[in-house]
């Protein structure tokens, strides 16, 4: 293990996690110099778009993990180093200064029950962040072995990472559960998420399978063109999970049947997340897609219906959706493969032209309409 500190006296949050944060976001938000501000165009009719780039600080132009810590910051893993957001500025922990951190491509980012911060990458094993100091665990002590490209903690506070070994981190220890549990010693794991019956599922190099019973079960295996970004599994909004392959979406009912017959080609999946107002999104290499509901009257039960987020004209800016993130003031993230970060904020109030014949710029008075609005 090697330790890194940062004195975390110097790096309080620059602004609060209420009203003032809020405020200091639209304000920033507003400004070029802190963000490309797309007012020219409409690519999200009823929400603002603010990109940001190396050019305003980020430290690398792939944001491939996004996490909102208790403190309120917002950590990025990019390909360029681990980058904490305070709602003003940028600060980057790298190889250069942060010997903990043991590789520059963040891959996976999660916050624990307890608090910590664990950071999985390329081929540096993973990291954790604790009152201010980072701690490195490698092979040696047997902790995963990269590319570790989730982390996820399951009911019983077990922390497992899925890397190149299935690893689990409970009371102290690291465990090759995938070796105990008879998972394939050909199979990397690339996605771990557990259904609401406590059943473990994975998605590995060699297909997807589950955990029961402390035994592998595998459920579909030989999946055509399988990689790392296009195996993923997530929740799905019927209480159980939903995995992908690399051009379809499935329904896995409750963590007991898997449902292959429910396709949506968007390529690859990279996020799914449920945002405050019940809304699934999905970060593929297409873009980013909004679940609308499944389709019953197509046949199969778990058929499902998607929507592109951008506008059309706008997608080639985002390109893949490879992160994405709902901060706790309604702000929603798109962390992009080369594109940089863009913050979406829906709008509260919209722009109208000025009817014909109308040449004043200054407004004397406003009255509420039949609808609510102003």
């Amino acid at each position: 293990m090697r330790d890194s500190t940062i004195d975390m006296n110097q790096s309080k949050p620059t602004i609060a996690l209420s009203v003032t944060m809020a405020c200091a976001l639209f304000l920033f938000a507003a400004t070029n110099t802190h963000g490309q501000v797309w007012r020219s165009a409409d690519p999200v009719p009823g929400w603002s778009l603010t990109q940001f780039t190396t050019d305003n600080g980020l430290a690398q132009n792939s944001v491939a993990a996004m996490v909102q810590t208790r403190d309120g910051y917002i950590w990025l893993g990019t390909f360029g180093g681990l980058v904490r957001f305070d709602g003003i500025r940028f600060t980057t922990f790298n190889l250069a200064t942060t010997p903990a951190l043991r590789s520059n491509r963040i891959l996976s980012l999660f916050e624990s029950e307890s608090g910590d911060l664990w950071i999985g990458t390329t081929h540096g094993g993973v990291t954790r962040f604790r009152d201010g100091e980072f701690t490195a665990y490698d092979e040696t002590v047997g902790a995963p072995r990269g590319p570790v490209r989730t982390i996820a903690q399951d009911a019983d506070g077990a922390i497992w990472f899925a890397g190149r070994d299935l690893v689990r981190l409970d009371n102290g220890a690291f465990e090759n559960i995938g070796a105990k549990v008879g998972m394939p010693t050909t199979s990397a794991a690339w996605s771990v998420r557990f259904g609401a019956d406590a059943t473990r599922w994975v998605a590995t190099s060699e297909g997807l399978g589950r955990i029961v019973d402390g035994s592998w079960i595998p459920v579909i295996h030989d999946i055509p063109n399988a990689s790392p970004d296009s195996q993923f599994i997530g929740e799905f909004p019927d209480g159980g999970l939903w995995a992908s392959g690399p051009n379809w979406l499935a329904c896995v009912d409750h963590g007991t049947s898997f449902e292959r017959n429910c396709k949506e080609s968007i390529g690859g999946v990279f996020a799914a997340i449920r945002d405050r107002g019940g809304n699934y999104w999905i970060g593929s290499k297409r873009g980013v897609f909004r679940y609308l509901g499944k389709k019953e009257d197509q046949g199969a039960p778990c058929t499902i219906a998607l929507e592109s987020f951008f506008s059309s004209d706008f997608l080639n800016r985002v390109g893949e959706g490879r992160s994405l993130l709902e901060d706790r003031e309604g702000n929603f993230w798109v962390g992009t493969d080369g594109n940089g970060l863009f913050r979406l904020r829906q709008r509260e109030f919209s722009l109208l032209p000025l009817p014909d014949g109308i040449t004043g710029e200054q407004t004397r008075a406003m009255e509420d309409d039949e609808t609510g609005g102003v």
